[in-house]
């Protein structure tokens, strides 16, 4: 799945609904971070994540969750050797 489409069907399924401008605190950002590797829309437990990059991956996205989820999708690509 393409990042847009990963954020697209996050959105459409109800995991995220992206309406605000307004940055997330971190464990909103956490909390959707680990629905979209739980949930089978999204990455379906395809991954995991150490604590240590979950933690560096909430930090990366500064409370943008489009920003964790485009990161999430490229981990899991590469960890998928380009197959999603």
């Amino acid at each position: 799945m393409a990042v847009s489409s990963l954020v697209q069907a996050a959105a459409a399924s109800g995991l995220v609904t992206v309406t605000s401008k307004t940055p997330l605190d971190d464990e909103a950002v956490r909390t959707l971070v680990r629905r979209a590797i739980a949930d089978p829309r999204g990455l379906g437990d395809a991954v995991t994540l150490e604590p240590d990059a979950e933690d560096h991956l909430v930090r990366l996205a500064s409370g943008d969750v489009r920003k964790a989820l485009t990161a999430l999708e490229a981990a899991a690509t590469c960890r998928a050797g380009g197959r999603t």
